[in-house]
């Protein structure tokens, strides 16, 4: 953050960026959706180019071979790559959080029902952007991947806008991206009126197992050594 700030800007302009359109198509009575969609797709994006971190250190750079041959463990090296990215998230959410608050959504009382699903959503694309690192050798490659991913998760499923857009039939489908789920929680803690209570039990069962069964993978494929 402190040797490329623009990064951190750049996160913060691209998750806003639907926030534009909102405005620019007449779509402000959906802002506040629109601000907590910003937040979970801050957490989707920071977890999902840790890909990148990882396929940038291990290929092209070597440096994970310097933290092959020094005392570092391979969970130490993951932790601390995964914790470098929360301070990251936790900078880029201030600006929609405060506008939250300014209108009166986000407060206390709903703070932890808000920012809990955020979190888990930053881990389970953690553990997806793990898991590419690990498997993926190219670094422009796994660049275009995560692209493709980010868009199928963040800009084109339910996240900015109301699940209730979708005919009914799609509606339990697009809960299977934890973004979509992370959305419906948030929305629903929020007290937004397009939110519907029923999903966000089924949203929290998709959140955690999606986080396990990444996390399960991305154990099994880690590889600390190149073959």
């Amino acid at each position: 953050m402190l040797r490329q700030p623009v990064q951190l800007a750049s996160l913060i302009v691209f998750a806003g960026l639907p926030l534009f359109y909102m405005w620019a198509l007449g779509g402000m009575h959906l802002i506040s959706m629109g601000l907590a969609g910003a937040m979970i797709s801050v957490a989707a994006f920071s977890g999902m180019f840790v890909s990148q971190d990882i396929i940038f250190n291990r290929v092209w750079t070597k440096f994970q071979d310097v933290m092959v041959a020094s005392p570092v463990k391979p969970l130490a090296y993951l932790l601390g790559i995964a914790f470098s990215n929360v301070v990251s998230v936790g900078f880029a959410i201030i600006p929609y959080s405060t506008l939250l608050i300014l209108q009166g959504k986000l407060n206390p009382g709903n703070a932890a029902s808000v920012l809990t699903p955020i979190l888990i959503c930053y881990l389970s694309n953690l553990m997806l952007g793990f898991f590419l690192g690990t498997v993926v050798n190219d670094v422009k490659t796994g660049n275009s991947l995560g692209n493709i991913l980010l868009l199928a998760m963040v800009y084109l499923p339910p996240v900015y806008y109301p699940i209730t857009s979708l005919p009914e039939p799609l509606r339990l489908i697009a809960l299977i991206i934890p973004t979509v789920s992370a959305a419906q929680i948030v929305n629903n803690a929020l007290n937004m009126p397009t939110a519907i209570k029923e999903y966000v039990s089924i949203g929290w069962m998709i959140l955690l197992v999606s986080t396990i069964i990444l996390a399960l993978l991305t154990v099994k494929k880690i590889r600390w050594r190149e073959k």
